[in-house]
């Protein structure tokens, strides 16, 4: 959910900028790119460290852990 949020604002502001200057859209492209796959690349990093959490947990009741975290997957 994070990722896409972070993918739709990225997308209205680019739209923003080139409806403004068109110029910008192909100096933008690989900016865009990178940025968007290092977001996607920090968002898996962080559902690894939620599913190591768990795997690693002492808590007995697993879907208590899992209802938390996924609300809280960003304090991991």
């Amino acid at each position: 959910k994070a990722y896409r949020q972070d993918c739709e604002t990225f997308a209205t502001v680019t739209k923003l900028l080139i409806s403004k200057d068109p110029l910008l859209e192909e100096r933008i492209q690989k900016s865009l790119r990178e940025n968007l796959r290092d977001i996607g690349h920090r968002c898996v990093q962080e559902l690894r460290e939620f599913v190591d959490h768990i795997k690693n947990s002492d808590v007995e009741d697993v879907d208590d852990i899992v209802s938390r975290g996924i609300r809280d997957i960003s304090d991991f």
